[in-house]
């Protein structure tokens, strides 16, 4: 199993399949831009990045953590 295609379905519940085609898209995205411009291959890599960060946060989000983070700031800051 590709390391890429395992991660998307460990960490966001993708199913395999479309997971791969996610990977093979996204890594053929940036071989095709890599020779062209050295800028705009940095601002792809930069995108994809962004999308990975969402989709960590959204997990964040749903899972309720914001709650549990908001509690412990809060008793942190209260208890000085």
């Amino acid at each position: 199993m590709a390391p890429g295609r395992a991660a998307l379905h460990l960490l966001f519940g993708l199913p395999l399949l479309p997971a791969a085609l996610v990977v093979a898209g996204s890594s053929l995205l940036l071989l095709i831009l890599a020779p062209e411009e050295r800028r705009r291959f940095e601002t792809v890599t930069a995108l994809l990045l962004l999308v990975l960060v969402l989709g960590f946060a959204y997990q964040f989000v749903r899972a309720g953590a914001i709650s549990a983070l908001n509690l412990f700031l809060v008793g942190r800051l209260l208890m000085g």
